[in-house]
């Protein structure tokens, strides 16, 4: 059974995160985005960034496709399509194109419920080919700021997050950036450790 979620999410600026020490950041600059999620009653966790464009725009000079692209969060093969362009150097002032929708970024994590001491996977899927990307967990206790990871060609970064026996138990917030324009945000539920110490 899932649940349908959605939620404003503070999206300019985001840091992001990834690793095992924890250090504290400064928030981020806030901005609304709306933000979808579908959370299945499963071991993941997932969250759907969108964002409204315009759906045409008008070249302006020194423009090309890679830099249309990447403002309006799409790749230059989309905009080609839209537009039935078979030169991608090929790009004029004045020039009228029609913009596609922008194809959503989602972050999931897995397990999305786990003892103190749990290592949990972050995947981040629909990142721009070479867009540095950063993870940024947000706990009870503060945030920790990862190192930026550069997206392959399919657009996937995964990374993990390995939390410590005497993190905090609650709701930890991963918040996802690319400095091509990617956002996504999901989170995980660290619990009280079953471990006992001998």
């Amino acid at each position: 059974m899932a649940k349908r979620v959605v939620v404003a999410l503070a999206a300019a600026g985001l840091l992001a995160a990834c690793g095992s020490s924890h250090k504290n950041a400064s928030p981020p600059t806030p901005a609304p985005t709306t933000v979808a999620s579908t959370i299945p009653a499963s071991t993941t966790t997932a969250a759907t960034t969108t964002t409204t464009i315009p759906s045409t725009y008008d070249v302006q000079q020194g423009d090309t496709l890679t830099s249309i692209a990447q403002r309006f969060n799409i790749t230059v093969a989309a905009l080609m399509k839209a537009n039935n362009i078979t030169n991608a150097d090929k790009v004029e002032a004045g020039q009228t194109l029609t913009i596609p929708a922008a194809h959503a970024a989602s972050l999931t994590i897995a397990p999305a419920t786990g003892p103190q001491g749990q290592e949990f996977q972050l995947k981040l899927d629909g990142a721009q080919s070479g867009e540095k990307v950063i993870f940024t967990v947000k706990s009870p206790k503060g945030s920790f700021t990862g190192p930026a990871h550069a997206a392959p060609a399919d657009g996937t970064v995964t990374t993990t997050y390995k939390t410590a026996i005497n993190d905090p138990t609650g709701t930890y917030t991963v918040v996802v950036s690319g400095n091509q324009g990617t956002a996504a945000h999901a989170t995980f539920v660290l619990t009280a450790s079953t471990s006992t110490s001998t």
